[in-house]
């Protein structure tokens, strides 16, 4: 008992569109992957640092002027005669606390 011409033609034409479906959902998962990978700024490695130093140059002047500037416009401290001023470290995190307890 064979089947008919028209059964094996879509039969035929049903295994070629879940070829093109299936190729089609590949190549549009790939590219997705790939605009990811582009949007995010860790992925461009060094090029993002030379563009960022060639779209904002800093002249070591003016860069000098500006601290000198705002140094002078703060109000001088009591305890220090010189208007530099220091940063200190964020606080070391404390000891995990330990809670035993007795088995009954």
């Amino acid at each position: 008992m064979s089947s008919s011409p028209r059964v094996e033609s879509a039969r035929r034409r049903v295994r070629v569109a879940r070829y093109v479906i299936g190729g089609t959902a590949a190549a549009l998962f790939a590219g997705a992957g790939v605009a990811v990978r582009m949007a995010h700024p860790g992925t461009h490695g060094h090029h993002s640092a030379a563009a960022a130093q060639a779209a904002i140059p800093i002249e070591p002047s003016a860069f000098q002027n500006a601290v000198v500037q705002s140094s002078s416009t703060l109000a001088p401290s009591a305890s220090s005669s010189s208007s530099s001023s220091s940063i200190s470290p964020a606080p070391a995190p404390s000891a995990p606390v330990v809670v035993q307890s007795s088995g009954s």
